[in-house]
């Protein structure tokens, strides 16, 4: 399916990477939509930076059934769905929204695979304890520039703790650069690598990978 034609037109649904992605009409999604709308949640909103996380864990060869993998701020539940349907790996998917836990439930039911839920965010950094986990991904993890200092310290917090790999999609705004260069690439040589996508939608930005 072209580009132009994944995210519009009456079908509800369509194929990236192997997994069933819902649009707002399909039937179980629609009324979780429209309650995220009227509240202007973020929860309303998939957005591009998660496929662009979706496109890069599909060429992840260290992610096995044995992973354990943390996606914090998971929206409508793509990221989490695929690392679980691909590579059979035990996902626990976050966030703050309610509704969007209930999409990623919806997601991962069916695409047939298994997600543990948890209702927390970005801040809620130093209180998880990340002992048992591989693997930790994000999207669009820096909003505003007042969260940038409190970002950094939670950035800092997951790449020295050891044995977690942290892997983070953004659009590229100019804060999610400065975010990578300072906490990543300069503290600990990690990789910040710009990105681009043309299916399901036209997109460009970063992705940070360190261990």
């Amino acid at each position: 399916m072209k580009p132009a034609r994944a995210l519009k037109g009456a079908h509800d649904s369509y194929v990236f990477h192997g997994i069933e992605a819902l649009k707002s009409n399909y039937p179980r999604v629609a009324p979780r939509h429209h309650a995220n709308v009227k509240t202007g949640s973020a929860g309303s909103v998939l957005w591009h930076a998660s496929y662009l996380l979706v496109d890069y864990l599909a060429t992840l060869r260290n992610v096995t059934p044995a992973s354990q993998v943390l996606e914090l701020g998971c929206g409508w539940g793509l990221a989490s769905t695929f690392a679980s349907k691909r590579f059979g790996a035990r996902v626990t998917a976050a966030d703050c929204n309610a509704n969007a836990l209930r999409l990623q439930n919806v997601v991962s039911a069916t695409n047939r695979t298994h997600v543990h839920i948890r209702h927390l965010s970005f801040s809620d950094l130093a209180e998880i304890d990340l002992s048992g986990f591989n693997l930790l991904i994000g999207f669009d993890p820096c909003y505003a520039l007042s969260t940038l200092p409190q970002q950094l310290n939670r950035m800092h917090r997951c790449v020295t703790q050891g044995g977690v790999s942290l892997v983070l999609a953004d659009r590229g705004n100019d804060l999610s650069f400065r975010l990578g260069r300072r906490t990543l690439s300069w503290r600990y040589r990690a990789c910040l690598t710009s990105v681009s996508l043309s299916f399901p939608v036209i997109a460009r930005g970063c992705f940070s990978y360190g261990t």
